[in-house]
This record gives C-alpha cells, sequence and structure tokens, in this order.
C-alpha cells in the first residue's frame, strides 16, 4: 500500500507534533522534579534547624537549672550559718548565680523563638507541594 504526498506529509507532521509533546512534557515533569527535590532540601534544612535547636535549648534549660540548684544550696547554707564572712561570700555567690540565670532565661528563649520560626515554616514547606 502506497501512501499519497499529502498522507507523508500529514504523518510526517503528526510525528513532528508528538515529538514536540513529548520534549514539552519531559520538561514540565523536569521542572517538577526539581520543585520536589528542592522541596524535600528545604524540609530537611529546617527539620534539622527544629532538631539542633531543641538540643542546644535543651542543654541551656539544663544549665539555667544547675545555677538555680546552686543558687538555692547558697542561699540555704547562707541560712543555717553565722558567719558573716562566709554569709557574704554567699551571697555574691547567689547573686552571680541569678545573672547567670537570667543570661541563661534569655539565651533559652531566643533558641526556643528560632525553633517555633522554623517549626511554622516546616508544615508551609511539607504541603506546599501537595497543592500544586
Amino acid at each position: 500500500m502506497q501512501l499519497s504526498p499529502s498522507q507523508l506529509t500529514d504523518s510526517a507532521l503528526k510525528l513532528v507534533n508528538a515529538d514536540k509533546l513529548k520534549t514539552n512534557a519531559g520538561m514540565v515533569l523536569n521542572v517538577f522534579a526539581a520543585l520536589l527535590a528542592f522541596n524535600v532540601w528545604y524540609n530537611t534544612h529546617l527539620t534539622t534547624k527544629v532538631m539542633n535547636a531543641t538540643i542546644t535549648a535543651n542543654d541551656v534549660w539544663s544549665h539555667y537549672q544547675a545555677k538555680s540548684i546552686k543558687g538555692m544550696i547558697c542561699e540555704l547554707v547562707g541560712e543555717i550559718t553565722d558567719k558573716e564572712e562566709l554569709n557574704d561570700k554567699l551571697a555574691s555567690k547567689v547573686k552571680k548565680y541569678e545573672n547567670e540565670k537570667e543570661e541563661l532565661f534569655n539565651k533559652g528563649k531566643l533558641l526556643e523563638g528560632e525553633r517555633d520560626d522554623a517549626k511554622l515554616r516546616l508544615p508551609w514547606v511539607v504541603n506546599s507541594l501537595s497543592y500544586c
């Protein structure tokens, strides 16, 4: 069976159009794959940031608790003892611990703020691609 020249041109045009469609579909798939890869990378970045900030904040709060306990012990020893010189040293230590606690409190709140900020952005990144 022989095809006429007009049928050959139509067949060739169909092949060219199919080839263009495949090329465009491939480009669209590549773009979506790149967006997905970026989303996964950014999600991992934020998850790591949340985890590191949580661990660091826990360390700071543990340090804060240790300073609090040391300060309480100094206060109790100061109440028990009658020596004025020892009481002055203990009072200065209590004041030092209170200052350190204040610094640790501010640092802990800052780290919690960073963690909470990353947590707020985390669901947006994960869910944003599912809406596409």
